[in-house]
């Protein structure tokens, strides 16, 4: 069984990527230029890497549920 925080974490970066600010062209092509990004939200940061990582290793569906 796995820990309430992890499922909490997962809905949170779920809906993160699921903002409309993603869908902004200029917003994909700095993504796909870039080597070592840093995404901010609020006071959290993350590197794209460790954010790939973490999508990539992840068994389950990416989506956000109602």
């Amino acid at each position: 069984m796995r820990d309430k925080s992890y499922d909490q974490h997962w809905l949170a970066l779920s809906k993160l990527c699921g903002r409309p600010y993603w869908t902004r062209a200029w917003i994909v092509q700095e993504i796909t230029a870039t080597k070592h990004g840093i995404l901010c939200c609020g006071a959290s940061k993350a590197s794209w890497s460790s954010l790939m990582v973490l999508w990539r290793d992840e068994p389950q569906s990416h989506t956000t549920r109602g």
